[in-house]
């Protein structure tokens, strides 16, 4: 191995044993300030050239003192024997209790393996039995019990950092001796990233490996968040399955809204956008309308007419010339078409008035200015939080229009992606 970390007190042996059995290439001894007469001795016995060996005192009852020393130490081999990543074992055999505590400390800090020489004691000289003397390897205590990886884990996954908090997981699965919460953390993540990414296929399988996740009483997490991942598996069930229509609207509000909470304001106004475009594309299919290829000969019973109705809220609406009726159907262009068509829709959130409309436009123009759709900008707050404002009173408006009732408030506060598990 490259460095052993050794502490010494009044017994210096462990020292030589502990480098005995490891036989490092460099050995830093830690001795407290009362511990001065070991410090020759280990310097003959053990088997390592002078040069090699380095014995710092420290205070044992300073463990941030403790720490410096073994970090510096750390960091000096690194830099003058050109190892990134040297194996570091830490003995805390000798010493002051205090000087353990601290060492201990100091492992978990810089993911380092411990040690400790045990050995059979002997009442009569007080120390243990000749011959009896073994070397015990201690995991890094993170890994031994993982509960600050597991916490780690679990703040990464409430500031909805799924793919790092997955790896996370994943890792504390594979080596702590109760896996069954991070298993549970690690699955939940795998679904909220399909479900984030909407990776359909994936998705799917997700939802399958959570509810049995969910069934398996080892990974019980509280009823209450419980219920809300059920109500939410089986909403993800029918996303995976249908890819379109009102799942899809209402998850692209849901991770609008996550988005933006977290500062990502380009991605929500990206998602609002697709919401109002997904709510307007249904809407117009009740009218027979398919936005992605328009007929304007069957669009109404009086084509001239209904073209004219259009021509004249257009050039109000966008403040030019008419063009001529689109190819492909945007989202302003749609809410154009359902005022012209009196979608009841609309007046429910007041989108049917002109001076609504052109808001409407504007929002559409910053949101098109942005580098994840046709610009070079970034969106402001002020026009992510107003957007996202609209896409609500209009997922309301469209939910009063075909369920008779105001419960997406609740339905969205159900399907929010838990923030704790």
């Amino acid at each position: 191995m490259d460095l052993l970390v050794s502490l010494s007190g009044f017994s210096p042996e462990t020292t030589i044993f502990a480098a005995a059995f490891l036989r490092p290439k460099e050995l830093l001894v830690l001795v407290s300030h009362s511990a001065r007469e070991g410090i020759d001795f280990i310097r003959e016995h053990v088997e390592l050239p002078a040069s090699h060996v380095e014995v710092r005192r420290v205070d044992p009852l300073a463990p941030v003192d403790l720490y410096e020393r073994i970090r510096n130490a750390v960091d000096d081999y690194k830099r003058f024997n050109g190892v990134p990543n040297p194996t570091v074992v830490i003995d805390i055999t000798g010493g002051k209790k205090s000087m353990s505590a601290g060492a201990a400390l100091a492992a978990t800090q810089l993911d380092s393996r411990m040690c400790y020489i045990d050995g059979d004691f002997n009442p009569e000289i007080r120390q243990a039995e000749p011959g009896t003397e073994r070397l015990v390897m201690l995991d890094n205590p993170t890994k031994l019990f993982g509960d600050r990886q597991q916490e780690s884990a679990e703040v990464e996954f409430g500031h909805g950092a799924f793919d790092a908090a997955y790896r996370r997981f994943e890792t504390i699965a594979q080596t702590s001796p109760t896996p069954a919460r991070a298993r549970f953390g690690c699955d939940l993540s795998d679904l909220y990233m399909a479900w984030s990414d909407l990776e359909f296929d994936r998705l799917g399988k997700a939802v399958k490996t959570m509810r049995t996740r969910l069934n398996d009483a080892s990974s019980r997490c509280d009823p209450q968040t419980e219920r809300r991942l059920r109500v939410q598996l089986d909403f993800l069930d029918g996303l995976a399955r249908r890819r379109e229509g009102e799942p899809l609207a209402l998850t692209f509000y849901l991770l609008g809204k996550h988005y933006e909470e977290h500062g990502r304001r380009d991605f929500a106004a990206l998602l609002y956008y697709r919401m109002l475009e997904s709510l307007f594309e249904m809407r117009l299919s009740d009218h027979g309308i398919s936005p992605s290829k328009p007929d304007w000969a069957k669009a109404d019973q009086d084509p001239e007419a209904f073209i004219e109705r259009y021509r004249n809220l257009s050039e109000l609406v966008f403040n030019r010339e008419f063009r001529g009726m689109p190819f492909k159907v945007g989202m302003v262009e749609s809410a154009l078409l359902l005022q012209v068509l009196n979608d009841p829709m609309l007046p429910l959130f007041g989108l049917d008035q002109t001076k609504a409309l052109r808001h409407l436009r504007s929002m559409s123009d910053a949101r098109n200015a942005s580098v994840l759709a046709h610009g070079k900008t970034t969106v402001s707050a002020e026009v992510t939080e107003k957007l996202g404002s609209f896409a609500l009173r209009a997922l309301r408006a469209y939910w009063r229009l075909v369920h008779g009732d105001d419960r997406v408030d609740d339905r969205i506060v159900e399907l929010r992606f838990v923030d704790s598990i």
